[in-house]
C-alpha cells in the first residue's frame, strides 16, 4: 500500500531539509504499519541510504524514531482516552501490528504494561 501517490510526493533537494522532512513524514504516517525506511525514502523521493544517513550523528536511528513516536502516541492515547479504547485498538492505531510486540516495547519504554500505565493515569486523575 503506497503511503503517498507520486503527485503528492514532496521533492527534497537540500541535505538540511532531509531530516525535518523525514520526521514530519513519520509523524504524519505513524498509524501505517508499513511505515519503514524504504517507504519513507520512496515517499519523499530519496534513497533508503539517504534516510539512514540523515540520522547519522544523532542519538537515534530512523527505526528507533518510528518506534519511539508510536509508543509516545500510544501513551498519549492511553492518557486521553482512558478506558474508552482497548489496548489492542491503541496499539494498532499507532501502527503496531502485533499486540505482544507492542506490550513488550511499551514496558521497555515506560516501565510498566500499557494497562498498568492507563490504570495508574486514571487513578491519578480521579484523585485530582
Amino acid at each position: 500500500m503506497p503511503l503517498v501517490d507520486d503527485e503528492a510526493r514532496p521533492q527534497v533537494t537540500r541535505k538540511r531539509e532531509i531530516l525535518p522532512s523525514i520526521r514530519e513524514f513519520i509523524v504524519a504516517n505513524l498509524s501505517n504499519p508499513d511505515l519503514s525506511p524504504a517507504s519513507i525514502a520512496e515517499a519523499i523521493g530519496i534513497s533508503e541510504r539517504q534516510v539512514h544517513r540523515a540520522f547519522k550523528g544523532s542519538d537515534t536511528s530512523v527505526s528507533r524514531t518510528i518506534k519511539r513516536q508510536r509508543l509516545d502516541g500510544a501513551a498519549a492515547q492511553l492518557r486521553s482516552l482512558g478506558a474508552d479504547r482497548s489496548i489492542t485498538d491503541v496499539a494498532f492505531g499507532v501502527g503496531f501490528n502485533e499486540l505482544a510486540h507492542f506490550s513488550r516495547a511499551f514496558r521497555e519504554q515506560f516501565g510498566q504494561s500499557p494497562s498498568d500505565y492507563r490504570d495508574a493515569w486514571i487513578a491519578g486523575t480521579e484523585k485530582a
